[in-house]
């Protein structure tokens, strides 16, 4: 593998890796840092997390894009290309599920508490973390197939 290759086949492993770091910084550590914060309201906290997700959701329909063209269109085998593809797909089915289903249903509960009310109890939030941990996991299992490729067979290499 040429050197041009081998740099582009880093940044398409390191794409995803970038990506789940995002993932794990923005759905996991700052949500949860926000509502320990005892100068921030709760209602504050929750117009933050709105407004945090929705922000995030261009960011993942930006890598979505990002990373299929450049995987479409660099220099790589038909296996890594089908390989990103195949795991890009449920990844941006989760993300479509996000936008036009559980985003806009948890944004009506928060606005239900913004407004004095109390939201019946429901387990979309639970949906949430588990859709979020979930392409959390598909873009890592990525990276790990990707570099898995793109390490020398031991078996080829022995023959």
């Amino acid at each position: 593998m040429d050197k041009k290759r081998r740099t582009l086949t880093g940044i398409l492993i390191l794409l995803p890796c970038l990506w789940a770091g995002i993932l794990v910084g923005a759905s996991f550590l700052a949500t949860t840092a926000k509502f320990w914060a005892p100068s921030l309201e709760l209602p504050v906290a929750l117009d933050v997390g709105r407004q945090t997700f929705a922000w995030m959701a261009y960011t993942d329909w930006g890598l979505v894009v990002l990373l299929a063209l450049f995987a479409a269109l660099g220099p790589f085998s038909v296996s890594q290309r089908n390989l990103v593809l195949k795991l890009l797909g449920p990844t941006a089915l989760l993300i479509l599920l996000q936008a036009v289903w559980l985003r806009p249903a948890l944004d009506a509960r928060v606005q239900v508490f913004m407004d004095g009310g109390i939201p019946e109890p429901s387990h979309l939030h639970l949906v949430f973390v588990t859709f979020e941990s979930a392409k959390v996991l598909m873009l890592l299992w990525l990276a790990y197939k990707l570099v898995s490729q793109a390490l020398p067979n031991e078996d080829a290499s022995a023959a």
